[in-house]
């Protein structure tokens, strides 16, 4: 055997190898793309799953809708609903009192309690933050929730609550 032929045997041998990998690498591209795709499809899926979910449910809401089953989900969504629209609650009365907790100087921004009446550096009257009056409510006639009495919808389910 000559230097030439063993040359060439390599040479096609590294030939056969890069074309193997070219064609592995456009398998491997060509599976990420298909599976790209159907993550695209999946998630178009999704979408029409909770809108058609949420189509139903405002069907049960408005009363059209009487199969069985569909009601017990409904249930189960208006009580999740009530929770949600409870913490949501519990975390704006959080977030007003740690707004209070630091309220500042408007002289010099040092922080100021919210019982001070005059600032503790500057001397400057703090604002005092008015207390709301107590609101006359009233209950949701479908989930209960308490209402103010002008509301029009509950804040909770979203029902018109307009007697």
């Amino acid at each position: 055997m000559t230097i030439q032929t063993k040359i060439g045997g390599g040479l096609n041998k590294l030939q056969d190898t890069i074309q193997t990998g070219k064609q592995k690498m456009q398998l491997v591209q060509e599976t990420s793309q298909v599976k790209t795709e159907m993550e695209q499809i999946r998630q178009e899926r999704i979408k029409l799953i909770i809108q058609l979910g949420n189509d139903i449910h405002l069907k049960i809401r408005k009363g059209l809708e009487k199969d069985e089953n569909l009601l017990k989900l409904s249930a189960l969504i208006e009580r999740l609903d009530k929770e949600i629209y409870s913490k949501a609650k519990q975390l704006e009365l959080l977030k007003a009192q740690q707004a209070s907790d630091t309220a500042s100087c408007s002289g010099c921004k040092n922080p100021v309690q919210p019982t001070d009446k005059f600032c503790g550096h500057c001397g400057e009257a703090v604002a005092q933050q008015q207390t709301s009056e107590e609101t006359l409510e009233k209950a949701c006639m479908n989930c209960e929730t308490n209402i103010t009495e002008s509301a029009v919808f509950c804040p909770c389910c979203g029902i018109s609550v307009k007697e």
